[in-house]
């Protein structure tokens, strides 16, 4: 019953942290400069503020549905347009000047082959993934594709950004790289990371599924 109750406590630390969280944090990164772009562009100053009233009142919504565990619904909702929406509010809340081309030509089919629990893990992976890209590359453009490979659903986010050093330990509080490792072995899947200081950075994350004719049975 311990252990029950410390792996709902893990699942929940990771979803504030990959969800709740990085768009409040986005919301305050976008916020850094409101001050001074008051003096020197006071329309782009009010309109980042509405913008980030916009996205916290969004928050207060999201945090609502955390507590009452209505989060499940949300995979109702087709992968491609929740991965399309996730990238535009990420984009949008932040105010980095980057590009996001989107390959999602297989997402029908993953609609298909993956169940609740793992397309809410997969769509999770996507924001932490790209959040990390968005607020630590520095790269004026990252990709995200969706594809299966093998019977395998296999997401890919990557840029061609600062990178950084595998060896070189997170600092405290950094959970981002070890949630995204948990999430997919949760699901069965696994994580690779290729990244070097000045070469980008690329995340892939592969995950098993079931084949259309067993979920149908």
């Amino acid at each position: 019953r311990q252990l029950a109750v410390l792996d709902e406590r893990l699942r929940i630390g990771r979803d504030l942290h990959d969800g709740i969280i990085q768009s409040l944090y986005a919301v305050a990164l976008s916020l850094e400069d409101v001050s001074a772009l008051m003096a020197e562009d006071p329309a782009d100053a009010s309109a980042r503020i509405d913008r980030a009233i916009d996205r916290l009142n969004s928050s207060i919504g999201e945090i609502r549905t955390f507590i009452v565990g209505l989060g499940s619904n949300a995979t109702e909702i087709a992968i491609g347009a929740r991965l399309a929406g996730l990238a535009d509010e990420l984009l949008l809340s932040s105010g980095a000047p980057m590009s996001l081309d989107l390959d999602l030509t297989d997402v029908g089919e993953v609609d298909v082959r993956l169940d609740a629990e793992a397309a809410t893990q997969l769509l999770q992976m996507a924001r932490e993934a790209l959040s990390n890209a968005i607020r630590h590359s520095g790269a004026p453009q990252a990709r995200l594709s969706v594809h299966v490979i093998e019977g395998d659903v296999v997401l890919t986010v990557e840029d061609d950004g600062r990178g950084f050093d595998r060896s070189v330990p997170p600092r405290a509080g950094h959970l981002g790289l070890a949630n995204l490792h948990d999430r997919a072995v949760s699901v069965g899947g696994s994580l690779e990371i290729s990244s070097r200081p000045g070469s980008g950075t690329r995340i892939i994350v592969r995950l098993p599924t079931s084949s259309p004719e067993n979920i149908a049975k």
